[in-house]
């Protein structure tokens, strides 16, 4: 597992120096989900680094990416890649874009990388070994209220890469509306990986996806809070399997103390 997790670490950084020295020669190609987002020079370059590091050293593992699917197939082990989470944050110069990287087995998710290039943080999640902050270990919060607590959150844009009926997403608005009336106060960046490696390293209490679950977004993210200490189900207090994109499902991570007073808000009609 060693050898996984510094050719994960070597990968995420030489991505992420990449898209730091590139951020004034990025063009775009296309846009994506109706304009919900785009596809940049930049997505692509930063997923070739990553793809090469990964086949040149494992080149029977599988690797998928949110950009392009399947790249290589057949193997147990598959390597899951955001190669820029954030892309419409970081062609406009704003800091809230990470590379998120995660491999998984049969069973689930053994090691998670995310790198936020602007802060250079590294947070590192292995399986049964925790999670570190750059190279520290980091627990979820401790706080029990939900009155003082800070909760990560992500809304999608109107025009979504899924089809949602309106009412669901009114529906959404009005939960986003009680939480935040409940909480001490939300924040929301735009980056499911920043949320949830934030959230599990006790800088926000919750993560809560609003938005229909895009397993790849946050594939990583949910090892990560196991590992800190957290909790992590869907919207009705089950738990997920993050082997497929869910219109239906909502993610809540937590530190699991404040877990099921989040849940209750999001059961009112």
């Amino acid at each position: 597992m060693d050898k996984y997790r510094n050719i994960g670490i070597e990968a995420v950084l030489k991505s992420g120096q990449f898209l730091l020295k590139n951020r004034d020669n990025v063009k775009k190609i296309k846009d994506k989900f109706g304009g919900a987002d785009i596809l940049t020079t930049a997505d692509k370059k930063s997923e070739e680094i990553i793809t090469s590091i990964i086949h040149k050293n494992f080149p029977s593992h599988a690797i998928f990416s949110e950009e392009s699917g399947e790249i290589y197939g057949g193997s147990d082990l598959q390597w899951v890649m955001d190669p820029l989470d954030g892309t419409k944050h970081y062609i406009k110069g704003l800091p809230f874009f990470a590379v998120s990287l995660a491999l998984r087995n049969q069973k689930g998710p053994v090691l998670a990388f995310t790198f936020i290039p602007i802060t250079n943080e590294l947070f590192i999640s292995e399986k049964d070994r925790g999670v570190t902050f750059d190279g520290k270990n980091c627990k979820v919060s401790g706080e029990q209220s939900l009155a003082n607590a800070i909760i990560y959150v992500e809304f999608p844009s109107s025009r979504f890469k899924v089809d949602w009926k309106k009412e669901d997403y009114d529906r959404a608005w009005r939960l986003y509306e009680n939480l935040t009336r409940a909480c001490f106060r939300t924040r929301a960046y735009g980056s499911g990986p920043i949320g949830m490696a934030y959230t599990a390293m006790g800088g926000f209490d919750a993560y809560v996806r609003f938005q229909p679950l895009s397993y790849e977004d946050v594939l990583g993210g949910s090892l990560m809070i196991k590992e800190a200490g957290g909790e992590i189900t869907d919207q009705h207090g089950k738990g997920v399997e993050m082997k497929g994109n869910e219109p239906d499902t909502r993610l809540v991570a937590s530190n699991g103390k404040i877990h099921e007073y989040i849940l209750d808000i999001l059961s009112q009609k």
